[in-house]
């Protein structure tokens, strides 16, 4: 099975949450649940530090896993400090830095790619679980 949607602005990632759900009502509500957050955390980032104006979330459901692309326009390459920051935590008052490392507890295996024009976060979450 494979779905994609396409966002053009923060206000869509209420739908992308309903869309996943859809699309993934066949798997257990809790991998449902971490797939819908790992979605828009994913999407708003990529809204709100890459600056894109379109996201394009595309989902394919494996024999034995999830993977889940969240692509973005954007002509700023991944920064060295979005590789790391699933390391660090920001300060106890602070309200956010803590979207990287919300995905990196959820999935299996994160992994960055950016083409010139267009950065790709892919994920991928074992149904293994």
């Amino acid at each position: 099975m494979e779905a994609e949607m396409r966002l053009t602005s923060l206000d869509g990632i209420r739908d992308l949450r309903v869309f996943v759900a859809s699309e993934m009502s066949a798997c257990p509500s809790a991998m449902v649940h971490d797939l819908s957050l790992v979605a828009s955390e994913l999407a708003s980032n990529a809204f709100v530090h890459a600056d894109s104006d379109e996201v394009l979330v595309r989902l394919v459901l494996r024999v034995d896993s999830i993977d889940l692309c969240v692509s973005s326009r954007s002509e700023v390459p991944p920064s060295r400090r979005s590789r790391f920051v699933a390391a660090m935590m920001p300060g106890p008052t602070e309200l956010r830095g803590r979207g990287l490392a919300i995905v990196a507890a959820i999935v299996d295996t994160h992994t960055i790619t950016f083409d010139g024009h267009q950065r790709h976060d892919h994920v991928t979450i074992s149904l293994q679980r």
